[in-house]
C-alpha cells in the first residue's frame, strides 16, 4: 500500500526524514505502527483510497461544494 506524509517526520527504520507530501510504499503493518505512533502524520494514498469530499457525513450525504 501506499501512504503519503501529511507532516514531517524522522523514520527511524529507514534512518531518513520523510517530508510533507512524500508517497511510500508500506506494509498494512508498517503503516498501523506509524499511525499509531503519530497519528495524523501519514494517510493511505492511492487506488482504492477515497477522497476525503467523496466520504459520506454521518447523516449520510455527501459534502456540497462550496460556489
Amino acid at each position: 500500500m501506499e501512504i503519503k506524509v501529511l507532516t514531517d517526520f524522522v523514520d527511524f527504520s529507514v534512518n531518513r526524514t520523510r517530508h510533507v507530501g512524500e508517497v511510500f510504499e508500506v506494509t498494512e503493518e508498517r503503516f498501523s505502527e506509524l499511525n499509531a505512533a503519530l497519528p495524523d502524520f501519514v494517510e493511505k494514498f492511492g487506488e482504492g483510497v477515497a477522497e476525503k469530499d467523496d466520504v459520506p457525513k454521518k447523516n449520510g450525504k455527501k459534502s456540497a461544494a462550496k460556489k
